[in-house]
């Protein structure tokens, strides 16, 4: 078995704190579609109509597109389906998981160009 050049979903390990005790969880996230970084891309300025002007948003921004792309986590205790705790997984880990596929995503490109 080879490299696998087709990868549909990313495993990507986050160390996170809970108290004094650290644990190690897998969130399971795809690639983005070019629409779901264009929505990304526009929520990381939005417009504040108090202030009258636009403010970054990385982290709700990010929060939007891992709940995009996630497919399933690891390494929580939790009942039920995924579906149902999607939104009980705290933003601060979401954020690193984030930025690990946007990295990913950054680097496919790269190469893409690269290769034309």
């Amino acid at each position: 078995m080879g490299f696998n050049l087709n990868v549909e979903e990313y495993r990507l390990p986050i160390t996170v704190y809970q108290g004094s005790k650290e644990f190690q969880v897998i969130h399971v996230l795809r690639a983005p579609t070019d629409d779901e970084m264009e929505g990304y891309a526009e929520k990381i300025s939005e417009y504040d109509p108090i202030a009258k002007q636009y403010k970054p948003n990385y982290l709700s921004a990010a929060v939007w597109l891992w709940n995009q792309l996630a497919i399933s986590v690891e390494g929580y205790e939790f009942e039920g389906d995924f579906s149902a705790i999607k939104g009980k997984i705290p933003f601060t880990h979401k954020r690193p998981a984030i930025d690990a596929i946007l990295s990913i995503a950054k680097v496919n490109e790269d190469e893409a160009n690269f290769l034309g």
